[in-house]
């Protein structure tokens, strides 16, 4: 007799459906039953059929144990991505909210300068020196002064004692000029008269070669454009830049209560 008449096929057919969602032990039951009764049916009755018996399950596959941990990994599952979802909101919203509060922070200190700068100087001109993600950036400087990397500077033709110069300066909003770089320092001699001396933001207050910058930058030693055997008298606790012949500019120890041209310096307004 093919399998398909075989008896009780149906029924386990039936009842395999039944078991879908049941547990190993009692599929691995019913296929052993099943197979007894092919076997008797057949004819074959010196079948050992005890030999079914002998077929276990190695461990216990309950039903409900498997679904709980099923439940389980999806629930520790949907708790991570949860967990990653809300620390990626949150860490988008501290972004937005930095740079929200660091573009007011800088808008305000740049209205605040403008307003400053305002009370000095009539007029502003501003150069286009790059973009931001969406908008362009404009240095400014006062309409009368000279701009260069982000600084500008302006050339007094009134002559005055070191700190009068230096007084002068901080009523525009600025201060004698630092020098930081050979590059900076070229830029600037290109604007001056070979014929006068310009006082520098660069004092000895104490006379003991302690040159110090008005702005408190470090007195660097790799930067230093002083003419030969320069400085040379403890009581010349003042320095100017002045252009010897022959020769170049450079800078010179002078008295402090001289009067000399200056050169004042300010940051560029970024807006």
């Amino acid at each position: 007799m093919s399998p398909e008449g075989a008896p009780g096929l149906k029924e386990f057919r039936d009842q395999s459906r039944k078991l879908c969602y049941g547990t190993a032990q009692e599929a691995l039951h019913l296929f052993i039953t099943y197979n007894k009764t092919l076997c008797l049916h057949s004819g074959n009755a010196n079948v050992n059929t005890d030999v079914f018996a002998s077929f276990k399950i190695p461990y216990n596959l309950n039903n409900k144990t498997e679904k709980d941990g099923l439940e389980k990994s999806a629930c520790w599952t949907l708790r991570l991505w949860v967990v990653t979802i809300v620390c990626i909101a949150l860490l988008s919203v501290c972004f937005i909210v930095s740079c929200v509060v660091i573009y007011h922070f800088t808008s305000a200190k740049s209205d605040k300068r403008l307003s400053e700068l305002h009370t000095y100087h009539s007029g502003l001109t501003c150069f286009s020196e790059g973009t931001r993600v969406t908008e362009k950036v404009w240095g400014c400087c006062p309409s009368t002064w000279k701009s260069f990397g982000s600084s500008c500077y302006f050339i007094s033709t009134e002559k005055n004692f070191w700190y009068k110069s230096e007084q002068k300066c901080v009523e525009m909003g600025a201060h004698l000029v630092v020098i930081n770089t050979e590059a900076e320092q070229n830029f600037i001699v290109q604007q001056l008269n070979k014929t006068f001396s310009y006082f520098l933001g660069l004092s000895d207050p104490q006379g003991n070669n302690n040159w110090q910058w008005i702005d408190h930058t470090p007195f660097e030693k790799n930067v230093r454009f002083w003419h030969e055997k320069e400085p040379n008298f403890s009581a010349e606790q003042c320095a100017s830049i002045v252009f010897w012949t022959p020769g170049a500019w450079g800078w010179n120890d002078v008295f402090c209560d001289t009067n000399r041209n200056s050169i004042c310096e300010m940051k560029k307004i970024y807006l």
